[in-house]
């Protein structure tokens, strides 16, 4: 996904909502996402939703 390389490049991060990487295989639909610029952010946000 271009979308999830350009984020990565820039330091962030595109996990589901349980914080786990996508795989190549994933589709943009139907899948929830929690895209980040900051890793602390990031974790709280999975943390939060558990």
């Amino acid at each position: 996904m271009a979308s999830q390389l350009i984020l990565q490049e820039a330091g962030g991060q595109l996990t589901d909502l349980e914080g786990r990487p996508l795989n190549e295989d994933a589709k943009a639909t139907n899948i929830a996402l929690i895209a980040t610029r900051d890793d602390k952010l990031h974790n709280r946000i999975v943390e939060h939703l558990k």
